[in-house]
C-alpha cells in the first residue's frame, strides 16, 4: 500500500515538473531567448526566414519595386532595414517578419483608397519590427515545439528552429496590448513623416468593413477581439489628444509611388 502511494506521489511530482516546464517555455522562454538574439542576428535570421517563406509565393515584382520606393520615402526604423514585398494573393492581409521584412498582399492593397492608409499600415508593421514583437511572438508561438525539439535533440538552436517554421508566419496573432502599441506608435511614425495620422483610423474602418463582409475575423491586422471597436476608439482618443495639422498635400514622391503600386495591382476588368 505504501509502495503504491510512493508511486502515485512520484508520478504526481513528475507531472508537476512537466507542467512547470511547459509553462516555463511558453511564458518565460520567449522573454529570455530574445535577449540572446542581437539585432544583427535578428536581421540575418529574418533574411533567411524570408528567403524560405518567399520560395512558395507569387511576388508582384512591379508593385514590390513601387512599394519599396514608397517605404523609402518614410522614416520607419532606426535599427532595421525595412524591406517590403507585395504578394499576389486575394487574402486581405499583411504581416511583419523579424529584422525588417514586411509582406503585403494585393488583396489588402486593393481595398485601400488613399496613400495615408498605406503609411498607417507600414507604420503599424514597422512598429512590430522595431519593438521586436514579431520575434517575440514567433518564439512564443513555437516555444512548445522548440521544447520538444530540444528534448529530442532534433533541433539546431533558436534560429534554426524559427527558420524551419516559416510557414506559420501568417497565422501568428499579436496580443491586444501589442496591437495597441503598434497602432499608437504607427500614428506617431505618421506624424514624424508629416502624414495625417487619421489615415490609421481610415485603414481600421476599411478593414472592419471587409471583416464584417466575410462574416468572421480573418484579417491578422484585426486579429484581436472585440475586433476593431476598441482599437478604433483608442485611435480616436489618440487623435483627440494629439491634434495634428497635416500638410495640404503629401510628398509628391509618395504620391508617385502610390500610383505605381495601385497601377501594378489593378485587377483586369
Amino acid at each position: 500500500m505504501k509502495s503504491n502511494k510512493k508511486v502515485y506521489l512520484l508520478l504526481a511530482g513528475l507531472v508537476g515538473v512537466l507542467i512547470a516546464t511547459y509553462f516555463l517555455f511558453v511564458y518565460v522562454f520567449p522573454s529570455i531567448a530574445i535577449k540572446f538574439v542581437s539585432e544583427d542576428r535578428e536581421i540575418t535570421m529574418g533574411n533567411e526566414l524570408y528567403q524560405q517563406w518567399v520560395a512558395n509565393q507569387e511576388i508582384n515584382q512591379e508593385a514590390t519595386l513601387a512599394m519599396q520606393d514608397f517605404a523609402n520615402q518614410l522614416k520607419l526604423s532606426k535599427n532595421y532595414p525595412i524591406k517590403v514585398t507585395v504578394v499576389n494573393a486575394d487574402d486581405v492581409n499583411a504581416f511583419a517578419m523579424p529584422g525588417g521584412h514586411i509582406v503585403v498582399n494585393t488583396g489588402l492593397l486593393d481595398k485601400m483608397v488613399k496613400p495615408e492608409s498605406l503609411v498607417a499600415l507600414l507604420g503599424h508593421e514597422a512598429t512590430h519590427i522595431n519593438k521586436r514583437h514579431s520575434l517575440h511572438n514567433i518564439l512564443e508561438s513555437m516555444s512548445t515545439g522548440f521544447l520538444l525539439s530540444f528534448l529530442t535533440r532534433s533541433g539546431g538552436g533558436i534560429s534554426q528552429f524559427v527558420i524551419g517554421n516559416a510557414n506559420g508566419l501568417r497565422e501568428l496573432h499579436y496580443s491586444r496590448q501589442l496591437e495597441a502599441e503598434a497602432d499608437r506608435e504607427g500614428m506617431m511614425i505618421m506624424e514624424k513623416n508629416k502624414v495625417d495620422p487619421r489615415g490609421m483610423l481610415a485603414l481600421m474602418r476599411t478593414l472592419q468593413e471587409v471583416d464584417q463582409d466575410n462574416g468572421m475575423p480573418q484579417i491578422s491586422f484585426l486579429s484581436t477581439h472585440p475586433l476593431t471597436e476598441d482599437r478604433i476608439r483608442d485611435a480616436e482618443t489618440y487623435l483627440s489628444l494629439h491634434p495634428f495639422e497635416a500638410p495640404k498635400e503629401l510628398n509628391w514622391n509618395l504620391i508617385y509611388a502610390w500610383r505605381g503600386i495601385k497601377g501594378a495591382t489593378k485587377k483586369e476588368e
